[in-house]
């Protein structure tokens, strides 16, 4: 059975924010790296995941020990709902400009 799973870590390389994305699918793991520049918002790295994702370059993968977490479905409700309440928020406050 395939399993896959997709990660991000934003953290800051002097002088420039960077995302790091790492995807894992049967125990083989492929990574990309993307320079944000200035501090980016979280409203900022959720568009860029669901508009640029895609356009990735991922290295080769390689065999890898991907460790399991759980997150309940009530808090991954929650996080999403959260996200996506930012985004909305976000946006609006572009479109009344």
């Amino acid at each position: 059975m395939d399993k896959a799973s997709s990660k991000l870590t934003v953290f800051f390389e002097d002088p420039f924010w960077v995302g790091a994305f790492e995807r894992a699918i049967d125990g083989k793991l492929s990574v990309s790296k993307v320079v944000f520049g200035a501090e980016p918002k979280d409203y900022e790295v959720w568009d860029f995941v669901l508009n640029h994702y895609y356009e990735l370059k991922f290295s080769p993968f390689v065999e890898a020990r991907i460790k399991q977490h759980r997150i309940s479905t009530s808090g991954m409700s929650l996080i999403v709902k959260t996200v996506t309440g930012r985004l909305l928020r976000n946006r609006r406050k572009r479109w009344r400009r």
